[in-house]
């Protein structure tokens, strides 16, 4: 299929899927306990990784996104139950789950580091040493002010994220300009 049907469709899937998602990864109802909120935000960060997706481009050569969750049991097994029950409707994506150290952090794309992870520094420096661009991100307060692409926080029960721009135009790195405008705040 081409002409205008392709073009429709390549233009403005990516839009109906944010759409569609949207509600859900923005804003989450206030649970009563502590537990509660931490899963449901858990939950908003997961989903944010895969519908992310629509916004960034695949590096060429790359059948596939790879993302990879370091440190954050909750986002991965979100982001992992999200994919497997919405498989049809999002691109393509292996999703892996790295508990300790930097191994296998050279075939991510996309790299989610939990805020409480100790070896933080030690994965950002090796995101760093990588030749491939690595979208980093975290849900740790001034991780976009530092070394990190995006940071992620709660905002009176939505997520929001901030986009560090130096980062995000870094050669092999290809963020759409409307995921820009959907951030909180750039720096």
């Amino acid at each position: 299929m081409s002409g205008p049907v392709t073009f429709f469709r390549n233009i403005f899937t990516p839009l109906f899927l944010f759409a569609a998602f949207s509600p859900v990864i923005l804003s989450y109802s206030t649970p009563a306990s502590a537990q509660d909120i931490d899963q449901k935000f858990a939950e908003a960060k997961g989903k944010f990784l895969l519908t992310a997706l629509n916004y960034i481009e695949l590096p060429a050569g790359a059948d596939k996104y790879n993302i990879c969750v370091v440190g954050d049991k909750q986002v991965f097994i979100s982001a992992r139950d999200f994919y497997e029950s919405n498989k049809g409707r999002l691109k393509p994506t292996s999703l892996k789950s790295i508990d300790s150290g930097s191994d296998g952090i050279s075939s991510c794309h996309i790299v989610f580091i939990g805020k409480n992870y100790a070896e933080r520094d030690a994965i950002m420096a090796k995101i760093s040493a990588e030749k491939n661009s690595v979208i980093s991100i975290s849900d740790s307060k001034n991780f976009a002010a530092g070394k990190g692409t995006m940071e992620l926080f709660d905002d009176d029960g939505k997520l929001s994220f901030i986009i560090n721009l130096k980062k995000a135009k870094q050669p092999g790195l290809k963020i759409d300009s409307r995921m820009i405008e959907l951030a909180y705040k750039t720096i």
